[in-house]
């Protein structure tokens, strides 16, 4: 439902490394029928730069948008830096000294994608046709 590369170090090399990785995994394991199935891949660094370009809103903005390979990861977290999470746009969180926005905003996306794809999925099997339910516990055979 979601993945997260954790780095130490967050540099332009680790952010295009883990760009990657999240194209690997598209490429490999999931196929371009999934649709939403497909998970969010997501990377987070504790210390370095980035991409420089990043640390500023309209640089940052541009900088994403004109570096086309940047397009399997939908999260990308500095930690007491920046965050960048994108839902249609990319979307960007400055940090704020105690409060860490930047990184509440990544983790609340990433654990509500989770919580929303999970639903989904369990309200695909809700619908599912219990065939065997009368032959196990209705028979009381278990």
């Amino acid at each position: 439902m979601a993945t997260i590369e954790v780095k130490s170090w967050l540099r332009k090399t680790e952010l295009f490394e883990a760009e990657e990785s999240a194209r690997t995994l598209y490429r490999n394991v999931y196929d371009s029928e999934s649709g939403d199935d497909v998970p969010l891949c997501a990377v987070v660094g504790f210390y370095g730069n980035g991409a420089r370009k990043l640390s500023k809103e309209e640089t940052g903005r541009s900088w994403l948008n004109e570096n086309k390979e940047i397009f399997s990861l939908c999260a990308i977290c500095l930690v007491n830096k920046y965050s960048w999470v994108r839902t249609g746009d990319w979307n960007f969180q400055a940090h704020e000294k105690e409060t860490y926005e930047e990184t509440k905003r990544f983790i609340a996306l990433v654990l509500d994608t989770i919580r929303t794809r999970s639903h989904k999925r369990f309200m695909k099997l809700s619908t599912h046709e219990n065939w065997l339910g009368y032959y196990i516990r209705d028979r009381n055979i278990l």
